[in-house]
């Protein structure tokens, strides 16, 4: 009997201790918990990989998870506060990772293939000029068509077809950072396959390589720098990829990018500036203007065929040229949202 009592002396104690922690518990100022809280499930609802790294995402929501299961188990105002404390530090730190968007005035020019304009847009309305590939090497003449593309519409570029830019600012093109970002589909692979040329290897050219790897030769202060991405196959052909090369002079560094990822850190490859010339030539799907070209000594036209002149073959989309080096987050959230 004295071992029954005893426990209902403990039972009645233990209610007594429970009733009087819930009354404790009730007189808690959650106040500011239930806004941060809110504040937090509304930015992780709201978050997508265009903004955020997916591995961001999951961890702010994993955060805001654990303190809600903490704050059932609260036994003091100090813990809330606490609590609450860290949610404000997980909410700040996702903030932080976001991705930094480009600026407006960064953007020197881009070409959409749109086929509605025969200017370049961003920061420069530059005349942009449809040319079919020199009759002396193509038998069939061909201009740039318009095809569906990655984004909207995409050029289609055979048979020498090029584009030629005029009217531009060489300054725009030069300095100490740029970065050319596009969307490539190549019908096929050989070592020429030109993007984009600044003045060739003069300035600065894009390509894709044997082995459908992208390919970028820097004229610079330094010298001439002739760098790939060291990854074969990295655009195979018939298969769009997002290509962007990222250069800072200043940095003497130099990326490459395939959708999205990192695939080559080139360091102490430049210096200074971009070399430009007294006469400078802009072209897109040809290393330069045939006018040039003929200009040329190493140039002979009896030696040139389809098979090794310098152009693109196949589709073009969202062609992007920028006076900055993109840093890996804006590459990452510029592919998201093209893609």
């Amino acid at each position: 009997m004295k071992s029954l009592k005893s426990l209902a002396i403990l039972a009645i104690a233990a209610l007594s201790f429970a009733a009087c922690q819930k009354e404790e518990n009730d007189k808690l100022n959650t106040a500011e918990y239930d806004a941060v809280i809110a504040e937090a499930e509304a930015l992780a609802s709201s978050a997508t990989t265009d903004e955020y790294p997916a591995e961001a995402i999951a961890t702010f929501k994993t955060a805001i998870s654990n303190a809600k299961t903490a704050m059932e188990a609260v036994t003091s105002q100090s813990h809330v506060d606490n609590i609450v404390a860290n949610v404000k530090a997980a909410i700040e730190t996702f903030k932080n990772s976001a991705y930094g968007a480009i600026p407006s005035e960064a953007l020197t020019f881009e070409c959409k293939f749109d086929g509605e304009t025969d200017k370049t847009t961003g920061s420069n309305a530059w005349t942009l000029t449809a040319c079919a590939g020199p009759k002396e090497v193509f038998s069939n003449e061909t201009l740039p068509t318009y095809v569906d593309g990655k984004v909207g519409k995409a050029v289609k570029l055979e048979n020498g077809a090029n584009f030629n830019i005029t009217g531009f600012n060489p300054s725009a093109l030069a300095g100490s950072a740029i970065s050319v970002a596009v969307w490539v589909k190549p019908s096929k692979v050989y070592a020429n396959n030109y993007i984009i040329s600044f003045n060739r290897w003069s300035s600065w050219k894009l390509q894709l390589q044997d082995g459908s790897k992208p390919f970028f030769t820097l004229a610079h202060s330094g010298g001439i720098t002739d760098m790939d991405n060291e990854t074969d196959n990295s655009c195979p052909a018939n298969e769009w990829h997002h290509v962007v090369v990222s250069a800072d002079l200043s940095a003497g560094t130099v990326d490459f990018y395939v959708d999205g990822q990192l695939t080559k850190a080139w360091t102490e490859k430049c210096n200074g500036t971009i070399t430009t010339l007294d006469e400078n030539y802009l072209c897109i799907g040809q290393q330069c203007s045939w006018e040039v070209a003929c200009g040329d000594d190493w140039f002979n036209p009896a030696d040139a065929n389809a098979d090794n002149w310098s152009c693109f073959w196949g589709l073009l989309d969202e062609l992007k040229v920028y006076n900055v080096a993109l840093t890996a987050g804006q590459v990452s959230k510029l592919y998201n949202s093209e893609k």
